[in-house]
Protein backbone atom coordinates (compact mmCIF):
# COMPACT_ATOMS: atom_id res chain seq x y z
CA UNK A 1 0.00 0.00 0.00
CA UNK A 2 1.36 3.39 -0.91
CA UNK A 3 2.31 5.47 2.09
CA UNK A 4 -0.45 7.99 2.67
CA UNK A 5 1.20 11.33 3.12
CA UNK A 6 -0.61 13.30 5.76
CA UNK A 7 0.18 15.05 9.00
CA UNK A 8 -1.54 12.27 10.90
CA UNK A 9 -1.52 8.52 10.72
CA UNK A 10 0.66 6.73 8.16
CA UNK A 11 0.41 2.99 7.67
CA UNK A 12 2.90 1.45 5.27
CA UNK A 13 2.67 -1.73 3.24
CA UNK A 14 4.94 -3.72 5.55
CA UNK A 15 2.89 -2.90 8.65
CA UNK A 16 -0.39 -3.82 6.97
CA UNK A 17 1.02 -7.06 5.60
CA UNK A 18 2.26 -8.18 9.02
CA UNK A 19 -0.97 -7.07 10.68
CA UNK A 20 -3.31 -8.86 8.30
CA UNK A 21 -1.28 -12.05 8.19
CA UNK A 22 -0.98 -12.15 11.99
CA UNK A 23 -4.70 -11.56 12.41
CA UNK A 24 -5.59 -14.39 10.04
CA UNK A 25 -3.24 -17.37 11.43
CA UNK A 26 -5.39 1.67 18.00
CA UNK A 27 -10.36 24.10 28.39
CA UNK A 28 -6.79 24.32 26.76
CA UNK A 29 -4.17 22.42 28.64
CA UNK A 30 -1.34 24.20 30.37
CA UNK A 31 1.85 22.75 28.92
CA UNK A 32 5.33 23.76 30.02
CA UNK A 33 7.43 25.82 27.64
CA UNK A 34 8.52 23.60 24.78
CA UNK A 35 12.20 22.64 24.67
CA UNK A 36 14.16 23.20 21.46
CA UNK A 37 16.82 21.03 19.84
CA UNK A 38 20.47 21.78 20.55
CA UNK A 39 23.76 19.87 20.36
CA UNK A 40 23.18 18.85 23.97
CA UNK A 41 19.52 18.07 23.39
CA UNK A 42 18.86 16.10 20.17
CA UNK A 43 15.54 16.23 18.39
CA UNK A 44 14.34 12.82 19.59
CA UNK A 45 14.83 13.94 23.20
CA UNK A 46 12.81 17.09 22.53
CA UNK A 47 9.94 15.16 20.93
CA UNK A 48 9.99 12.63 23.78
CA UNK A 49 9.78 15.44 26.35
CA UNK A 50 6.89 17.12 24.53
CA UNK A 51 5.06 13.80 24.25
CA UNK A 52 5.50 13.16 27.97
CA UNK A 53 4.12 16.63 28.73
CA UNK A 54 1.03 16.17 26.55
CA UNK A 55 0.36 12.71 28.01
CA UNK A 56 0.78 13.97 31.58
CA UNK A 57 -1.49 16.97 30.98
CA UNK A 58 -4.22 15.49 28.81
CA UNK A 59 -4.03 11.73 28.18
CA UNK A 60 -4.26 9.92 31.53
CA UNK A 61 -5.21 6.74 29.64
CA UNK A 62 -1.72 6.64 28.11
CA UNK A 63 0.28 7.08 31.31
CA UNK A 64 2.55 4.10 31.77
CA UNK A 65 2.40 3.09 28.08
CA UNK A 66 5.67 2.77 26.17
CA UNK A 67 5.72 5.39 23.40
CA UNK A 68 8.85 5.37 21.27
CA UNK A 69 10.00 7.89 18.67
CA UNK A 70 11.75 7.43 15.35
CA UNK A 71 12.65 9.97 12.73
CA UNK A 72 11.18 9.89 9.23
CA UNK A 73 12.20 11.60 6.01
CA UNK A 74 9.51 13.23 3.89
CA UNK A 75 8.73 16.49 2.12
CA UNK A 76 5.20 16.76 3.49
CA UNK A 77 4.79 14.22 6.35
CA UNK A 78 5.91 15.49 9.76
CA UNK A 79 4.25 13.09 12.20
CA UNK A 80 2.81 9.58 12.06
CA UNK A 81 1.43 7.19 14.63
CA UNK A 82 1.84 3.42 14.61
CA UNK A 83 3.23 0.64 16.77
CA UNK A 84 5.41 -2.44 16.85
CA UNK A 85 2.87 -4.97 15.58
CA UNK A 86 4.79 -7.93 17.01
CA UNK A 87 4.43 -6.61 20.54
CA UNK A 88 0.63 -6.63 20.15
CA UNK A 89 0.42 -10.34 19.41
CA UNK A 90 -0.91 -12.73 22.09
CA UNK A 91 2.31 -14.71 22.14
CA UNK A 92 4.45 -11.64 22.86
CA UNK A 93 5.75 -11.48 26.41
CA UNK A 94 6.13 -7.88 27.47
CA UNK A 95 4.41 -4.53 26.97
CA UNK A 96 3.11 -3.22 23.65
CA UNK A 97 5.43 -0.62 22.15
CA UNK A 98 3.67 2.33 20.52
CA UNK A 99 5.35 4.87 18.25
CA UNK A 100 4.94 8.48 17.31
CA UNK A 101 7.41 9.16 14.52
CA UNK A 102 8.49 12.65 13.52
CA UNK A 103 10.28 14.54 10.78
CA UNK A 104 13.29 16.46 12.21
CA UNK A 105 12.83 19.06 9.47
CA UNK A 106 9.87 20.51 11.36
CA UNK A 107 12.31 22.43 13.58
CA UNK A 108 14.32 23.71 10.60
CA UNK A 109 11.05 24.86 9.04
CA UNK A 110 10.06 26.74 12.16
CA UNK A 111 7.06 24.75 13.38
CA UNK A 112 5.70 26.64 16.43
CA UNK A 113 5.77 24.81 19.78
CA UNK A 114 1.97 25.10 20.16
CA UNK A 115 1.57 23.52 16.72
CA UNK A 116 3.80 20.59 17.71
CA UNK A 117 1.77 20.06 20.87
CA UNK A 118 -1.46 20.18 18.84
CA UNK A 119 -0.39 17.60 16.28
CA UNK A 120 1.10 15.41 19.03
CA UNK A 121 -2.35 15.41 20.65
CA UNK A 122 -3.80 14.24 17.33
CA UNK A 123 -1.20 11.47 17.05
CA UNK A 124 -1.69 10.42 20.67
CA UNK A 125 -5.41 10.17 19.95
CA UNK A 126 -4.49 7.53 17.35
CA UNK A 127 -2.32 5.84 19.97
CA UNK A 128 -5.28 5.87 22.34
CA UNK A 129 -7.31 4.01 19.70
CA UNK A 130 -4.63 1.30 19.59
CA UNK A 131 -4.40 1.06 23.37
CA UNK A 132 -8.14 0.77 23.83
CA UNK A 133 -8.93 -1.32 20.74
CA UNK A 134 -5.94 -3.58 20.02
CA UNK A 135 -5.95 -5.51 16.76
CA UNK A 136 -9.63 -4.80 15.96
CA UNK A 137 -8.88 -1.08 16.16
CA UNK A 138 -5.96 -1.48 13.77
CA UNK A 139 -8.15 -3.38 11.34
CA UNK A 140 -10.68 -0.56 11.47
CA UNK A 141 -7.85 1.81 10.52
CA UNK A 142 -7.01 -0.41 7.56
CA UNK A 143 -10.63 -0.29 6.44
CA UNK A 144 -10.74 3.50 6.90
CA UNK A 145 -7.69 3.94 4.68
CA UNK A 146 -9.39 2.09 1.84
CA UNK A 147 -12.13 4.67 1.27
CA UNK A 148 -11.63 8.46 1.26
CA UNK A 149 -14.94 9.10 3.01
CA UNK A 150 -14.16 6.63 5.79
CA UNK A 151 -10.66 8.04 6.16
CA UNK A 152 -12.06 11.57 6.39
CA UNK A 153 -14.44 10.51 9.16
CA UNK A 154 -11.67 8.69 11.04
CA UNK A 155 -9.18 11.57 10.89
CA UNK A 156 -11.77 14.22 11.76
CA UNK A 157 -12.92 12.16 14.73
CA UNK A 158 -9.27 12.00 15.77
CA UNK A 159 -9.15 15.79 15.47
CA UNK A 160 -12.23 15.94 17.70
CA UNK A 161 -10.46 13.89 20.36
CA UNK A 162 -7.63 16.43 20.41
CA UNK A 163 -10.04 19.39 20.36
CA UNK A 164 -12.10 17.97 23.23
CA UNK A 165 -8.87 17.80 25.26
CA UNK A 166 -8.06 21.45 24.63
CA UNK A 167 -5.72 21.30 21.64
CA UNK A 168 -7.88 23.13 19.09
CA UNK A 169 -5.56 26.19 19.05
CA UNK A 170 -2.55 23.92 18.56
CA UNK A 171 -4.21 22.14 15.63
CA UNK A 172 -5.02 25.51 14.07
CA UNK A 173 -1.38 26.55 14.48
CA UNK A 174 -0.19 23.30 12.90
CA UNK A 175 -2.54 23.52 9.90
CA UNK A 176 -1.65 27.16 9.31
CA UNK A 177 2.03 26.23 9.46
CA UNK A 178 1.86 23.26 7.12
CA UNK A 179 -0.60 24.57 4.49
CA UNK A 180 1.89 26.94 2.76
CA UNK A 181 4.38 24.08 2.39
CA UNK A 182 2.03 21.82 0.42
CA UNK A 183 1.39 21.46 -3.28
CA UNK A 184 -2.11 22.49 -4.44
CA UNK A 185 -3.13 18.83 -4.65
CA UNK A 186 -1.76 18.03 -1.18
CA UNK A 187 -3.50 21.08 0.24
CA UNK A 188 -6.87 20.08 -1.23
CA UNK A 189 -6.50 16.60 0.21
CA UNK A 190 -5.56 17.86 3.68
CA UNK A 191 -8.44 20.32 3.78
CA UNK A 192 -10.78 17.51 2.80
CA UNK A 193 -9.42 14.93 5.25
CA UNK A 194 -8.87 17.02 8.39
CA UNK A 195 -10.71 19.90 9.99
CA UNK A 196 -9.54 23.24 8.62
CA UNK A 197 -8.60 26.16 10.90
CA UNK A 198 -11.93 27.94 10.36
CA UNK A 199 -13.83 24.72 11.10
CA UNK A 200 -11.82 24.19 14.28
CA UNK A 201 -12.62 27.76 15.37
CA UNK A 202 -16.31 27.03 14.82
CA UNK A 203 -16.04 23.80 16.79
CA UNK A 204 -14.34 25.53 19.72
CA UNK A 205 -16.92 28.33 19.71
CA UNK A 206 -19.73 25.77 19.67
CA UNK A 207 -18.20 23.91 22.61
CA UNK A 208 -17.90 27.14 24.57
CA UNK A 209 -21.55 27.96 23.86
CA UNK A 210 -22.68 24.44 24.76
CA UNK A 211 -20.77 24.50 28.05
CA UNK A 212 -22.31 27.85 28.98
CA UNK A 213 -25.77 26.41 28.38
CA UNK A 214 -25.24 23.05 30.13
CA UNK A 215 -25.22 21.21 26.79
CA UNK A 216 -21.54 20.27 26.60
CA UNK A 217 -22.04 16.53 27.12
CA UNK A 218 -24.85 15.99 24.56
CA UNK A 219 -23.10 18.26 22.07
CA UNK A 220 -19.84 16.34 22.35
CA UNK A 221 -21.79 13.09 21.98
CA UNK A 222 -23.49 14.41 18.87
CA UNK A 223 -20.22 15.55 17.32
CA UNK A 224 -18.56 12.21 18.12
CA UNK A 225 -21.40 10.20 16.61
CA UNK A 226 -21.99 12.32 13.52
CA UNK A 227 -18.55 13.88 12.76
CA UNK A 228 -19.56 16.85 10.57
CA UNK A 229 -17.54 16.82 7.35
CA UNK A 230 -18.14 20.35 6.11
CA UNK A 231 -18.56 23.84 7.47
CA UNK A 232 -22.16 23.85 6.20
CA UNK A 233 -23.07 20.65 8.08
CA UNK A 234 -21.39 21.99 11.20
CA UNK A 235 -23.31 25.28 10.98
CA UNK A 236 -26.59 23.40 10.54
CA UNK A 237 -25.79 21.25 13.58
CA UNK A 238 -24.90 24.33 15.61
CA UNK A 239 -28.24 25.89 14.68
CA UNK A 240 -29.97 22.72 15.91
CA UNK A 241 -27.94 22.89 19.11
CA UNK A 242 -29.02 26.46 19.80
CA UNK A 243 -32.64 25.68 19.01
CA UNK A 244 -32.64 22.91 21.61
CA UNK A 245 -32.82 19.92 19.26
CA UNK A 246 -29.58 18.44 20.58
CA UNK A 247 -31.22 17.93 23.98
CA UNK A 248 -33.38 15.22 22.45
CA UNK A 249 -30.45 13.12 21.21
Amino acid sequence: MKRRRSGGLTVCRGVLTVLLSAYSVASSPVVAAAPVPSPARPVDSVIATLTQQVVAQSFPELRGQIIEHRSLASSDVFFESNLDIGTLMPWHQGPVRYRVNYNPALFDKGCPPAAIEGILAHELSHTLDYVQGGIPALLSVVNALRLPQSNQRYERRTDLQAIFRGYGPGLIAYREWIYPQLTPQELRQKRLTYYTPDEIVLLMESLTWAKAHDLEVPWKQWLWQNVPTSRKSLLNALQDLKSGMVKRL
